[in-house]
This record gives structure tokens, sequence and C-alpha cells, in this order.
């Protein structure tokens, strides 16, 4: 009887390391993170042989602990990739502590991708800080044009991406002196494709993406090319893209099945698209010319969603899409009077849109209720409009724009041109009480907005009022509307948005 008690206080003394891998397995797991898994070897040798054969090797820095000198965390990947027994392996992740110096060889990289071939990765994540550079320059000596060509392809390290079967993800954020070869197989399972900076040669892009994922889904690229020159994307299968290719002359995109499709600082454009559905423009200086950027006859003038961060190109691309059942908008007007004038030019046609979204940057220039009005005019069918109210210098007082600017002239001050009838909900962010914006909740409380059954503030933690002064505005703004409006008010605590009852704060100075 003794010796049973004995043995059964023994076998308790370590409950779980008699557990089955498996079931091991699944704890190490929720650990998240290789390093952190590995420590688990202190427990006892059972642990030993346990954590090097997890289904998921994370290789990261932990979230609790400081994050580790990156010159030895690269020893630390070898060394767990090393001490990895399972000749299968579900998902990698291998994520490098940023850092802005770090300069990674790609044939350090290299043995990690060919880990993941070897044991048929279904998921590879590798992310390695960019560490921007430039180009070596060619010797200072006279070469002919084939000799310095050769000269300048040879400064970047390759970094070649193996093919096996079962990867369906792969996501990749490379250094900028990397040079990505394509494999010499096919990615036959793979879905999900992203590849962030890093080089790339526009043919050997082409063939991977085009001829070498047959069953790619999800596509995102952000990279330059190593010598400038139009890149084609022909893909039956693809749902997502998207698009910024630096060094990029012409893009063509082939895509039956297509659905979202997003290009940045696109300088031409071809885009055969059926289904698509979502269409979002970005970048700066890259205005949608008509005669440059090219939709076929298949893509519709109807569009689920049509965003851009440029208010300049939306009147050309009303021309080309009707309607959209989201519009969203990056506004910046600029000071002065030109910078109004051409807030007005730029959107002086907006495709008709059922919910309006908005990002006003820098907007304090000018009269915040003239320009909305000046959109409400060009989106009266709106059902919804959202309104975030950004300020790069949220501490820097507003400067008022001359009293000749368009914004304060009396005859673009009118309401009785804006029929709102439409018009169902209301949410604005970052609210901050100021004068303008009180003005604006004025103004739109005196259009003709019969449907508005809702409005919603949302306060600005960083430029809020105290409690009192918030009370007074919300006050001042549940006057403004009648009864059947309902008005929330919502403020910024332990990082939630929380609603906020005016009602209970007492008048207490």
């Amino acid at each position: 009887m003794d010796e049973d008690r004995r043995r059964r206080c023994r076998s308790d003394e370590d409950c779980i390391s008699g557990l089955p891998d498996e079931l091991l397995h699944g704890i190490l797991l929720r650990l998240g993170s290789a390093r952190a898994a590995a420590r688990t070897t202190a427990l006892s040798r059972r642990w030993r042989r346990v954590w090097p054969g997890l289904p998921e090797l994370v290789l990261d820095s932990c979230p609790d602990a400081p994050p580790p000198p990156p010159a030895s965390f690269l020893d630390t990947v070898d060394a767990a990739l090393a001490a990895y027994s399972s000749s299968s392996l579900a998902r990698l992740c291998i994520a490098l502590p940023p850092a802005v110096d770090l300069v990674v060889p790609a044939d350090r990289a290299a043995p990690w991708l060919r880990f993941a071939a070897d044991r048929a990765a279904a998921e590879l994540c590798l992310f390695v800080p960019p560490h921007f550079t430039a180009p070596p320059e060619p010797p200072e000596e006279d070469l002919d044009e084939e000799e310095e060509g050769d000269n300048h392809t040879a400064a970047w390290e390759e970094l070649e991406l193996p093919a096996w079967r079962g990867a369906k993800t792969v996501r990749l954020c490379l250094q900028d002196a990397w040079r990505l070869r394509p494999p010499a197989g096919v990615f036959a399972s793979l879905t999900g494709l992203m590849i962030l900076f890093g080089r790339a040669d526009a043919g050997e892009l082409e063939t991977l993406v085009s001829m070498q994922c047959p069953c790619l889904r999800d596509l995102r690229l952000q990279l330059t090319l190593i010598e400038a020159a139009d890149v084609s994307i022909h893909s039956d299968s693809l749902r997502s893209l998207w698009l910024c290719i630096w060094n990029s002359w012409r893009l063509v995109v082939v895509a039956p099945g297509l659905e979202k499709l997003s290009l940045h600082y696109a300088l031409q454009v071809r885009v055969s698209a059926p289904k698509l559905e979502e269409l979002a423009w970005r970048g700066r200086g890259t205005a949608y010319d008509p005669q440059h950027h090219e939709f076929d006859e298949d893509v519709g003038r109807r569009l689920r969603l049509l965003e851009m961060d440029m208010y300049s190109t939306v009147s050309s691309f009303a021309q080309r899409f009707d309607e959209a059942e989201e519009l969203k908008l990056v506004i910046s007007i600029l000071w002065k009077e030109a910078g109004y004038d051409s807030f007005l030019n730029g959107t002086k046609k907006l495709p008709k849109c059922r919910t309006l979204s908005l990002n006003l940057l820098e907007w304090r220039n000018h009269s915040l209720a003239q320009a909305m009005l000046h959109l409400f005019r060009r989106c009266q069918s709106v059902e919804k409009v959202s309104i975030w109210l950004r300020c790069f210098d949220e501490d820097s007082k507003q400067s008022s724009c001359p009293s000749t600017c368009p914004c304060r002239l009396a005859e673009n001050q009118r309401i009785d041109d804006i029929n709102l009838s439409s018009l169902e909900v209301v949410e604005i962010s970052s609210f901050t009480s100021s004068h303008e914006e009180l003005d604006f909740l004025e103004q739109l409380s005196r259009c003709s907005a019969t449907s508005l059954r809702k409005l919603v503030i949302n306060y600005n933690k960083k430029r809020s009022r105290t409690p009192l002064e918030t009370k007074e505005a919300c006050q001042k703004i549940r006057s403004m509307y009648p009864p059947n409006v309902e008005v929330e008010f919502y403020v910024l605590r332990g990082g939630r948005q929380v609603r906020f009852d005016w009602r209970l704060v007492k008048n207490v100075k």
C-alpha cells in the first residue's frame, strides 16, 4: 500500500509530461512562439523532444520580453530550424525584430525558404526589415553597354524562391537589396501570395504570377523592378489584386474573375476585369487620366466600392463610373483661394453613391461647413455619411483663409439647393467641439434631411475637452435636431469607444 502511494506521488510530480505528444503540441502552440516553447526544455528531458516536433514554428520576439539583438536572433533562427525533427510542417513564420540598420545577406535567408519547401509547409511567412538602399554605383572606368549592364545586375543579392507542393500561402517582406528569383517549378496549390519590397525582373514576375501559380486568388505586390519595363498580369484565378510596382511603365491586368483591385502610383494602366466590384486608386501625382488609364468595356460602370486618396481625380473617375455603393475619399484642402478652387474643380462631379466616407486631412484651412455643403450638393442621394476629421498638427492653431476665399462667399453658403431626403445616418469621428465643427452640424440641421434618424459623434481623445465642456457642447448639438433624430456621443476610454451620457455630468466647475 505504501509502495502504491509512493508510485502515485512520483507520477503526480509531472502529470503534464505524461500526456501524448499531440496534446503537448497543442499546449505549446498556445504560447504563440517557438522561442517560448523551447524554454519548456528546462522542465524535464521529456520536453526536449516535444517542441522540435511542433506542427507550427513561429520564430519572433516574445511580446512579454525585450526584443533580442537582431544579429543574435539570426543565430536563434538557424539553431531552431536545425533542432526541428519533424519531416512535415504546417506553418513557418520568421519575423526579425525591426532594426533600421540591420543588413541581412540573402544567402542567410535562403536556407529558411528551403526548410519550408523541404517540409511542404502550407504557410510561409518571412518578415525581414527592408533596409532601403540605393544600388551600388558602377565602376568609373569606361565600360561597353553589355558590361555595364551586367555590373548593375550583379549589384543585387539573389534570393531564389523554391516551389513546393502543398504551399497555400506565402508572405514575404524582403530587404530592398534582394533580388527575388522565381522557382523552377509550379506552386500548384498556392492561393495567397504577398511580396513586399525587394527587387524583381518584370519578365520573371509575370511568369511567376501568370504561369507558375495557377490557383492564385489573392496577390499583393509592392516591389521595385530591376529595370524599367511593362508588366502584364494574366490570371483566370485571381479574385483580389493589390499592386504597387515601382519603376514600371505600363501595367496590364487581364483577370476574368477579379473582384477587388487596388492600384498605387500607376502611370499607365489597362484593366480587363468584367467582375470587378471594388477599386482603390492611390498615389499622389498619378491622377486618373482616361488617356493613360484604360478600363475595358467589360468593366462595368457600377462598383460596390470606389476608393481614392486624391480628390482631384474624382471628377475624372465619375466619367468612367456612374455609381458606387460606397465612395471613399481622402481630402486635403490646401490653404488660400487656390487650394479651395482646386478642391471645387476636383469634386465638381461625383459618382452616385449610397455611402460617402470622407477622410479630411488638414481641413482647418477653410470652412468645414461650406466644404461639406459643396459635397452634399454632388451627393444628394446619399444615405449614410461617415467623416473622419484628421489633422497632422493637432496642436497648431487654425489658420483662417482670406475673406475673399470661395468658402467665405455668401453665394456658396446657401442650403436651399441641397436636398438630403435620403440621408439617414451621419457619423463624425475625431470630433473636438471646435467652432468650425459646431457650425457644420448647425448647417446640416438646417438642410432638408427629412429621413435623418441618427447622428453619431466620436470624440477625439487627445483633443477632447473637460467633461463639463463636453456636456455643454453635447447639449448644444442635441438642441439643433428634432427629438426623432437619435444623437449619440462616444469617448475613448481604455482603448475603446464608450458611450458618453452628458446628462449624468454634474454642473460643477
